[in-house]
C-alpha cells in the first residue's frame, strides 16, 4: 500500500576502488525506452562480461539522459545492457557518431560496507540580499558552491578490507563511487564522494567506531 514503511533490513552498501578496474567500451546503439537497452561489445579483462548489478558509466553518449552518470546492469541482453534506472523515452538525443564510450566496473573494485548510519546532506540554495531603498527586503537566490556532504559511521575492525580502503581514502583525496542496494525492490542509491576526514570514538565500555565525512562530488540518486 502506498505509504507504507519497508524495512531496511538486507540492505547493502558499496564503497570503490581508488582507482577501480574498468574496462572502456564503444556503444553502437541505445534506445530510445525505459529503461535503455545499449547495444555494446562484450568488455573484456578485466570484466569479462556485463552482470547484473554491475556499474557502467555513459561519456559522450549524445544522450543527456546518460552521459557522464552511473546506471547499474539490469539485464545482460544480446549484445549488451539494459541499463538499471535509466529512461530516455522522450529523449531528443541521439547516439553520437564518435567518441561516444561506456565504462565498465569490475565487480571486485566495489567493497562490500557495514555501516551503522548514513547521512547525506545536500546544500540548499541561500538567498543574496539586494534590497535598495525602496525594496530593502529584496533578495536573489545565490549559487550553492557545491553539492554538499555525505557522512559514513560504522565499526572499526583493521580486518575489514572496506575500513582500509576507508582510510586510504582520507589520505589520497580520490573520488570513489558509494552504492547503496535498497532491499525488496526498492532500487539503488549512487553518488561520488571525496572522503576528507575520519574520527574514532572508543567509549569506555561499547564498541570502537568510526565516523567518516566527504564531500559529494554528485548529487545521489536513486535509480528504481
Amino acid at each position: 500500500m502506498s505509504g507504507d514503511a519497508i524495512s531496511s533490513k538486507g540492505i547493502q552498501m558499496f564503497l570503490s576502488k581508488g582507482t577501480p578496474d574498468k574496462a572502456t567500451v564503444v556503444p553502437t546503439a541505445i534506445t530510445k525506452a525505459k529503461p535503455a537497452h545499449v547495444t555494446a561489445p562484450d568488455p573484456g579483462a578485466p570484466v569479462s562480461a556485463y552482470a547484473v548489478g554491475q556499474l557502467v558509466e555513459f561519456h559522450g553518449t549524445g544522450f543527456p539522459e546518460l552521459d557522464e552518470l552511473l546506471f547499474t546492469v539490469a539485464a545482460p541482453i544480446a549484445g549488451g545492457f539494459s541499463a538499471f534506472g535509466s529512461d530516455t523515452t522522450a529523449s531528443t538525443g541521439s547516439l553520437a557518431a564518435t567518441g561516444a564510450t561506456i565504462d565498465v566496473y569490475s565487480a571486485s573494485s566495489m567493497l562490500p560496507m557495514c555501516l551503522n548510519n548514513i547521512a547525506f546532506n545536500l546544500t540548499a540554495a541561500g538567498t543574496i540580499n539586494v534590497g535598495t531603498y525602496c525594496n530593502p527586503t529584496a533578495t536573489m537566490p545565490s549559487t550553492p558552491t557545491g553539492i554538499g556532504t555525505m557522512t559514513l559511521g560504522g565499526w572499526i575492525n583493521v580486518a575489514d578490507p572496506a575500513y582500509a580502503e576507508l582510510l586510504h581514502a582520507v589520505d589520497d583525496g580520490l573520488a570513489r563511487i558509494f552504492t547503496i542496494t535498497l532491499p525488496q525492490g526498492q532500487g539503488q542509491i549512487i553518488s561520488t564522494l571525496i572522503l576528507t576526514e575520519v574520527t574514532w570514538a572508543l567509549p569506555l565500555d561499547g564498541g570502537m567506531a568510526y565516523t567518516a565525512t566527504g564531500t559529494l562530488t554528485t548529487k545521489p540518486r536513486h535509480l528504481f
